[in-house]
């Protein structure tokens, strides 16, 4: 409608947008609104309701005021449970009574209150600790020397000035017909002024609306003269200038009296700063109202930038100062130390006491200049206790919760739930959780998101792994000592019995089957994880083999003692050596191909244990992993039985018994082993496989060599040819 135009008081609608600002800084989102039933006050509400909306803020309540119900009681205010207010609307003494008649249903409320609304003194009273928005009191330089310097000497012939003496000072005028109105008209009399001193209230102007005149005249003035010195005489044409004149308007920069540069924006408008302003009313002593700055809004910064505010500075209703001291504290400076305190206290809350006070107490600050540093220990502490309105429905949901909605309520009023496992909220009010990486996991309070803890038999961490590379250690040292005790009596009857080769193979299998375990222990990689099957799989098949060998032997040793029995033939090395060749190579070929085909592989496991990376050993193929097991427990079979029918068979160096006990534990540990292996995860699968190899091969080593043993150190006499053949002949 109006493409020229401009104005220098700012627009309604950035008071709506730092309303909205201000209660989300404050983190209050339920609140009241109280407008006038009229044009103005049905624009504001349905403004300021979008701009609410937009912040995520909820309206409680909504109250039209009108000549109609401003003497009732209305049913929400009486119900509410939010402690903010916003006023808007246009101010009467209709809203005033209403607000009077309502009292008691909104002492304890805090208002938020446009700037139209910040010069009605009457509403101080009622809307104590208030937050006010209104806009920057500015002054012209010099108006008020200017006016100062009028008085009727100075200007007899001016009638405006003589009109205001009449009407504020009540003077006599020289107009005669005035001298007899005014009198009626205010019922008072009329004095001689002519010596009197003006009250300095009478030139003091309306800031506000003078300073937005000024500056209007001004920049139209500049705008004026930047055209006229655009153009010639000859050119000017005052049709055409009037249309001119809006793009020389446009481009005026306007310095204020605090130096910014203020020029017109897209819409015609200055930008303007609000400023936010506590008010503190003293009921109980003068009534007067005092006011200390708190913020300021400017909306021509950018989002993040527009609204400043320090709440500390602001005054709730029902605040409360208190000084806690320490028992301890000596008595003779108690009076000192509480007279100090009020002063610090005094001094910062100077807008909300009175200045008197402070007075009073200057001398004794004076006196205790040198006790400001005094012990903290014996002074406590000073705090403000600050009573926060109530300006939500629901408490608010701190991090690591997030909002649950109830149903059938204001999106406002929610419940608390704690976020879902491996989500995190890390900001207050969260709508949703957030899912964590599939790396990372959340803290305890569900509030940051943390690297899951990497699992697997760490050497700098586990005890287990101490265990277990000590036994490694000490029973691979068994071992070698036992092949070293034997290879150093290998010419003697109790160790060329039943193939010494295969002793000293079976003990190096089992060297190797010790050592082994040190592959299962550490940070698993893709090498280690196929080494660990092999160096564990082919050093037990060929112990297994080895004892399958020596149980063959023991039987066909006494099978071939019967009068011409055939098994005569296989007596010696080589059969015991070819089974052992034979049934060792299956397991050499089903490894080699289990590696080629599907090989075992690192393998991050992060699904098993919340907050855990397993990092473990893949199998590959389970028919290759499962394959090899069998195949030892094949092996382990058939000697158990072929060594448990042989058993009883009389041979002072029969060695089926103590087969018969090898395997019986060999066989133990791994059926025991199998369910558990399954069972378990992480690092404790790999513990329980090293557990069932250190196990099964102690038993083995335990039960096939400790009776050899205790006859080559302790029972030397029984180690001949002689004892054998008696023993056998018995």
């Amino acid at each position: 409608m109006y493409p020229n135009f401009f104005r220098t008081v700012p627009d309604d609608e950035m008071q709506y947008v730092a309303i909205a600002k201000l209660l989300e800084r404050l983190k209050w989102n339920w609140v009241g609104i109280l407008t006038s039933d009229d044009e103005y006050g049905e624009r504001e509400i349905r403004h300021l309701s979008k701009h609410l909306s937009n912040h995520g803020i909820c309206i409680e309540f909504k109250i039209l005021v009108s000549k109609e119900n401003y003497n009732k009681i209305p049913p929400e205010l009486q119900t509410s449970t939010t402690e903010v207010l916003i006023i808007c609307g246009s101010f009467s003494l209709t809203y005033y009574k209403f607000l009077d008649n309502n009292v008691p249903y909104y002492m304890k409320k805090t208002f938020i209150i446009p700037d139209s609304w910040s010069m009605s003194e009457m509403f101080f009273i009622l809307s104590n600790c208030s937050l006010v928005f209104t806009y920057p009191h500015l002054y012209i330089k010099g108006l008020l020397e200017y006016l100062y310097s009028i008085n009727p000497s100075s200007r007899p012939n001016d009638p405006l000035i003589e009109d205001i003496l009449i009407t504020e000072c009540r003077c006599f005028s020289k107009n005669q017909i005035k001298n007899f109105l005014i009198p009626i008209t205010f019922r008072c009399p009329l004095r001689d002024c002519s010596l009197e001193t003006f009250p300095l209230d009478l030139y003091y102007p309306d800031e506000k609306t003078s300073y937005r005149v000024y500056i209007s005249v001004y920049i139209l003035a500049q705008a004026l003269h930047d055209m006229d010195l655009s153009f010639k005489k000859s050119e000017i044409n005052p049709h055409t200038l009037k249309y001119k004149l809006s793009r020389y308007v446009k481009e005026v920069q306007y310095k204020d009296p605090n130096g910014e540069v203020m020029i017109f924006n897209d819409k015609g408008e200055l930008p303007s700063r609000l400023d936010i302003i506590n008010w503190i009313t003293r009921i109980e002593s003068t009534n007067s109202t005092d006011w200390m700055l708190v913020g300021d809004f400017d909306g021509s910064l950018s989002e993040d930038q527009q609204l400043t505010l320090e709440p500390e500075l602001i005054s709730w209703k029902g605040d409360k100062e208190v000084a806690h001291f320490q028992d301890s504290f000596p008595f003779q400076w108690k009076e000192v130390a509480i007279t100090y305190l009020g002063i610090q206290i005094t001094r910062k809350m100077t807008d909300l006491y009175n200045l008197n006070f402070l007075k009073a107490l200057s001398k004794a600050q004076s006196d205790l200049k040198d006790w400001a540093n005094l012990n903290t220990s014996w002074f406590g502490r000073a705090a403000l206790i600050k009573m926060v309105p109530r300006g939500r429905c629901s408490e608010e949901c701190l991090p690591g919760f997030r909002k649950s909605i109830r149903e059938g309520y204001h999106p406002c009023c929610y419940n608390c739930a704690p976020c879902s496992e491996g989500e995190i909220s890390n900001q207050s009010d969260s709508e949703l959780c957030k899912k964590c990486p599939e790396n990372e996991w959340p803290n305890k309070a569900k509030t940051i998101c943390i690297d899951k803890v990497n699992e697997y038999l760490s050497y700098e961490e586990d005890i287990l792994v101490l265990f277990f590379s000590v036994a490694s250690v000490l029973l691979a040292m068994t071992s070698l000592l036992i092949l070293g005790l034997f290879v150093w009596f290998r010419s003697t009857p109790i160790v060329r019995a039943n193939n010494r080769n295969l002793s000293f193979i079976l003990l190096l299998s089992l060297i190797l089957s010790f050592l082994s375990v040190f592959l299962f222990l550490g940070r698993p990689v893709d090498i280690t994880c196929m080494l660990q099957q092999v160096t564990f799989g082919v050093p037990f098949t060929i112990s297994a083999s080895s004892i399958l060998a020596k149980t063959i032997m023991v039987f066909i040793a006494f099978k071939a003692t019967r009068p011409g029995s055939s098994c005569r033939k296989w007596v010696g090395v080589k059969l015991p050596n070819t089974v052992m060749l034979f049934c060792s190579s299956i397991q050499v070929m089903n490894c080699i191909l289990w590696l080629s085909i599907s090989p075992p592989f690192q393998e991050y496991d992060m699904d098993s244990y919340p907050g855990k990376i397993i990092i473990q050993c893949n199998e590959g193929s389970v028919i290759g992993f499962y394959s090899m097991l069998g195949y030892m427990g094949f092996l382990a079979a058939v000697s158990f039985v072929l060594a448990f029918m042989v058993r009883t068979l009389p041979d002072s160096f029969n060695e089926a018994k103590y087969i018969t006990f090898s395997m019986l534990v060999f066989c133990s540990v791994w059926i025991a082993m199998i369910p558990a292996y399954l069972s378990t995860r992480g690092k404790y699968m790999v513990a329980v496989e090293i557990f069932a190899i250190l196990t099964s091969s102690a038993g083995i080593l335990l039960c096939m060599f400790s009776p050899k043993l205790y006859i080559l150190l302790f029972k030397p006499e029984l180690n001949t040819r002689g004892t054998m053949l008696a023993k056998r002949m018995l």
